[in-house]
């Protein structure tokens, strides 16, 4: 009898452990594990190694630190790199946060305008928004410098972009749609009570926002500025295009001069990637620190919350000039540069002689190249399946991570939003060691790629079904469980419908990213599996200024559909505003 009781209990307990709950959160932990640790672990494995991947012998060695951080420049580099990103970052924080307020808790005019300019950064990638800046601000060709030439009669340029501070201007207004969008999520969602009751004190409005406001966002703001900041210490774009003519190279082209120069060094760039890794795990460690704070900075009560406007009076009229013309000089002048320089045989400065040239012939060149054409069909390939596979694992992780009390879940949540601190330069070099090391048949190929995308923005698309989780309701789940659907089947036929509009916004923005970096696909990138970023890289590189803003317009195009049905659908949710 006890030992029937026995055999009973284990079986019960193996069926609980091969459960449909169980066996899918092991299995989500095995595919981060993989994705993540293990290319971490060998990125740090190589930076000790005398061999390069995929060679057998070699021995442990700190020979790579020394060659790395023993050598003067490093620290310049270091420098130029802490300038850059931190200068960026304030200058995108300041102006995000600046044009978030006036959009979501003001009433001043033109907020749709301002609304949709500040989102063309995010919309228009990188390489394009920087080379537009070259186009504006080059010391001998740019157009503003050419004018000063030509109307003022100066001798030396007005201003020059292969600067630090040209790099710092170029970066902080490519990212400022980042701070943006999330300073105008706690905008939005942050009570006016307490400023309403410092206004009816008699505090003015500056007051109120410097002493009210301003502290009550502080969890928002300091995650804001360590998101914003890891993302320009990654950055290759800038670096690349203005600061190495300018002298000011940064971590990210240091790898990557390592990685393409040959012989190439994959041991160095682990070495130099390590750097990287400690102050992005740093970042991350603070702003799950700031966010942590969000409870005792918690405004909404849930009873009678109503976001308002402040009237700001006349003064609405001035900011709304200021901001609108902040956002021309910053997004508005280098589009039209480019939609200019998109019509001309080779680029100029306007007048008769370039008005009389105006030709589609770049537009026709782009459709029938064979190399933009493979690069776009590789893209599409590489996006659409990244984006897909992001959405549905990040669907799955934000179910087991919100709506049930699995063990394992706080390691899941943690591994799955891990990525974001690991710059793509960082995963680039990661991939190329585990699939040099390991004989899997991945490096050169799509799968490389699709592995590095699906990867680093699996963490974006979780904010998107996150959002979405929240708002389905456990008895749903529970009435599913009960009517005894499986684990898989209530998820496919209950919770993917009701998220995915959400679903559909990760989708479309990790879609839009894969067009617009450069870094993770110049590293993994072959050949045959060009990316379209990089085939912009490669006319780049051969002055066809031209060709690439016939590109940047038709990718524009494109990229603004993706975002307006984004915005369709992500309209559907949030909390209304009242006018006041």
């Amino acid at each position: 009898m006890i030992r029937m009781e026995l055999l009973d209990h284990w079986r019960l307990r193996l069926k609980r452990l091969l459960s449909w709950q169980n066996l899918g959160i092991g299995f989500l932990l095995a595919m981060l594990a993989y994705l993540i640790l293990i290319p971490i672990g060998m990125i740090i494995w190589g930076s000790f190694r005398d061999a390069p991947p995929g060679v057998e012998g070699g021995g442990y060695t700190l020979a790579k630190y020394v060659y790395a951080y023993g050598n003067p420049n490093f620290y310049q580099v270091a420098l130029n790199t802490t300038f850059f990103a931190v200068g960026a970052t304030l200058l995108a924080l300041v102006a995000g946060t600046f044009l978030a307020w006036i959009t979501e808790r003001t009433n001043t005019p033109w907020r749709g305008l301002i609304y949709v300019l500040v989102m063309f950064p995010i919309i228009i990638p990188g390489i394009f928004h920087t080379i537009a800046w070259v186009l504006i601000l080059s010391p001998s060709a740019g157009l503003i410098n050419k004018a000063g030439v030509l109307w003022l009669g100066r001798e030396g340029p007005i201003l020059d972009v292969f600067s630090l501070p040209g790099m710092i201007w170029v970066q902080g207004t490519d990212v400022m749609g980042i701070s943006f969008l999330l300073m105008a999520a706690a905008f939005r969602t942050m009570d006016p009570v307490m400023e309403e009751s410092a206004q009816t004190s008699g505090a003015n409005l500056w007051y109120t926002l410097r002493t009210v406001t301003l502290p009550l966002l502080l969890p928002a703001i300091l995650a804001t500025t360590l998101l914003v900041f890891i993302r320009n210490i990654e950055a290759f774009e800038v670096p690349a295009v203005l600061g190495i003519p300018a002298g000011y190279p940064a971590f990210s082209t240091l790898i990557w001069v390592t990685v393409s120069t040959i012989p190439r060094d994959l041991n160095l760039s682990a070495a130099f990637s390590m750097t990287y890794l400690l102050v992005s795990s740093a970042g991350l460690y603070l702003y799950y620190r700031a966010t942590s704070l969000k409870e005792r900075f918690t405004t909404i009560t849930g009873k009678g919350y109503r976001p308002t406007r402040i009237n700001l009076g006349r003064t609405r009229y001035i900011i709304a000039i200021i901001a609108t013309a902040f956002l021309f000089l910053s997004v508005g002048l280098p589009l039209l540069v480019l939609l200019y320089t998109s019509f001309l045989p080779y680029f100029q400065f306007p007048g008769q002689e370039a008005f009389d040239r105006l030709t589609l012939s770049q537009y026709k060149w782009i459709l029938e190249a064979s190399m933009v054409r493979r690069a776009t069909i590789n893209n599409l390939i590489v996006g659409t399946g990244s984006a897909l596979a992001a959405v549905f694992a990040a669907a799955a992780i934000s179910w087991v991570i919100i709506r049930t009390r699995m063990r394992g879940r706080k390691l899941l949540d943690a591994l799955a939003f891990a990525p974001i601190a690991f710059p793509g330069m960082v995963m680039g070099v990661a991939l190329i060691w585990v699939y040099l090391t390991f004989p899997i048949g991945v490096y050169g190929t799509l799968w490389i790629l699709f592995l590095g995308f699906f990867t680093k923005y699996l963490c974006i698309a979780m904010r998107a079904t996150h959002a979405s989780m929240t708002q389905v309701h456990q008895e749903l789940i529970e009435a599913s469980e009960v009517s005894g659907a499986s684990w898989p089947r209530t998820f496919f036929q209950v919770i993917v419908p009701l998220i995915l509009p959400g679903m559909l916004v990760g989708f479309i923005y990790v879609l839009s990213l894969t067009f617009k970096v450069l870094g993770l696909p110049i590293l993994i990138g072959h050949t045959r599996t060009q990316m379209l970023a990089v085939a912009i890289w490669d006319l780049y590189e051969n002055g066809s200024f031209s060709k690439i803003s016939a590109l940047a317009i038709l990718m524009f195009i494109f990229l603004v559909s993706l975002a307006a049905i984004a915005r369709a659908v992500a309209s559907r949710f949030g909390v209304k505003q009242s006018q006041s």
